[in-house]
């Protein structure tokens, strides 16, 4: 659903500080409906810091990728619940949706990134095609300096497996 995604320019520039910081590459998944965004995010990302898989791999493919993945930064999805069942440290982030609902991820690993000043959040517990205030705050405030700066502090606190 659209107020539950992270937009594509925000994702690409999480992606390039990832590469330029760290020199590790992304890689995207998710599902046939979401094969040509994701495949954008990878095309634009600089120096070919992303790879998509998404509608490349059925469901229990992407499972097992994110079994091994070192971290997993996601929108509210159910691929998100997929990397908190394996305890994978994670970023998700919520728009629309709160945790309070009772969809966040439950993982000791995990640290969700939202902005509880919005006043019209949550508008919905599954999201919606569109915002239905039209500015789509809830995730635009979500920039990726902040989720970076939330990354940086999930490797200090959980570095990577050698």
């Amino acid at each position: 659903h659209f107020s539950k995604r992270w937009p594509a320019e925000y994702y690409i520039k999480f992606i390039e500080d990832v590469y330029r910081r760290y020199g590790w590459k992304s890689v995207l998944v998710g599902g046939p409906s979401e094969q040509q965004l994701c495949a954008e995010i990878a095309a634009r990302a600089a120096n070919e810091a992303a790879a998509s898989l998404a509608g490349a791999l059925s469901l229990m493919e992407t499972v097992a990728l994110i079994s091994g993945a070192h971290y997993f930064i996601s929108n509210d999805s159910g691929l998100m619940h997929a990397a908190a069942a394996f305890r994978i440290p994670q970023i998700a982030l919520f728009g629309s949706t709160t945790r309070e609902l009772g969809f966040f991820p439950v993982n000791p690993r995990a640290v969700v990134v939202e902005n509880p000043e919005i006043p019209c959040r949550p508008c919905s517990h599954i999201g919606k095609p569109a915002c239905p205030k039209g500015h789509f705050h809830c995730m635009k405030t979500l920039t990726p300096e902040r989720a970076s700066g939330v990354f940086e502090r999930l490797i200090k606190q959980y570095p990577p497996a050698r």
